[in-house]
């Protein structure tokens, strides 16, 4: 999983929604980097502005229920 991390680093650096997604999910998790959930976070944000509508959802439930990020149901509701 290293080596399609690194590459969905890459692409997630020039503003592909897809790859910053995908990127977020293996911080989240730990796949082929280091797990670091609130790493995971910053990217899914860069992919919700984007325009990633799973990012969004995302973050979303964890602005909801208060997972990794504060609770803030304004947040959620973006």
């Amino acid at each position: 999983y290293e080596k399609s991390t690194a590459l969905l680093l890459l692409a997630a650096k020039q503003n592909i929604p897809a790859a910053a997604h995908y990127y977020a999910d293996a911080l989240w998790v730990g796949r082929g980097v280091p797990k670091d959930a609130a790493k995971g976070v910053k990217w899914y944000h860069k992919a919700a502005d984007l325009g990633w509508p799973v990012s969004a959802r995302m973050l979303a439930g964890l602005y909801f229920s208060g997972q990794i990020v504060p609770l803030d149901r304004v947040e959620a509701s973006k």
